[in-house]
């Protein structure tokens, strides 16, 4: 039998499944014609996985996106600095 929950006049028991790292829950037990009976909870309970590869990528891309807001501002910090020299040396030529 599957069931969604257990009843407490039963034997409970929890297997952990090595592979995964998740628990099944069952219970056991006997009927009144002293046959033996097993129910299983339909679900699973598994922990919650930490996705290491989405932290590993968005680390890297919060490093990208650092890199690059420097090379813009660098970048920029050189192109105002080019036309105030420009601006000088036309000034210079002229007197």
């Amino acid at each position: 039998m599957i069931l969604d929950n257990l009843d407490s006049d039963e034997t409970n028991c929890i297997h952990k499944d090595e592979t995964d790292n998740c628990k099944y829950s069952f219970a056991y037990g006997l009927n009144p014609g002293k046959v033996l009976y097993v129910k299983a909870l339909e679900k699973k309970e598994c922990p919650f996985k930490i996705p290491v590869s989405a932290i590993v990528v968005g680390i890297g891309g919060i490093a990208l996106l650092m890199l690059l807001i420097g090379l813009i501002a660098f970048f920029m910090w050189k192109l105002i600095v080019y036309i105030m020299d420009r601006r000088q040396y036309i000034i210079i030529i002229q007197n």
